[in-house]
């Protein structure tokens, strides 16, 4: 299944689905923390400030970087668990 080319964290979507996908800067492979929307095709991005994995404050409120970049956005693949056999089942 292709991913999405475009997400909003505040639109109503599965959460499971959005756990699966992450939003990658498409110059360097580097995901990009803190996403809040972002649009692959018009290559936008709003996102929280994050510095050493902290959301960044500007008095009371986050701070929010819209920015234009090259951008993918990609499933991540979970860890995938053998379950060809039920759970106590003995070979």
């Amino acid at each position: 299944m292709d991913a999405p080319t475009s997400i909003d964290t505040g639109r109503v979507m599965e959460r499971d689905d959005q756990r699966c996908l992450q939003v990658v800067d498409a110059n360097t492979g580097e995901p990009v923390s803190g996403v809040i929307a972002a649009d692959a095709i018009a290559g936008t991005v709003r996102r929280f400030e994050v510095e050493n994995g902290n959301l960044v404050r500007d008095g009371d409120t986050f701070v929010i970087v819209d920015e234009r970049r090259d951008i993918r956005i990609e499933w991540i693949v979970p860890m995938v668990v053998d379950v060809s056999q039920p759970t106590g089942a003995q070979g």
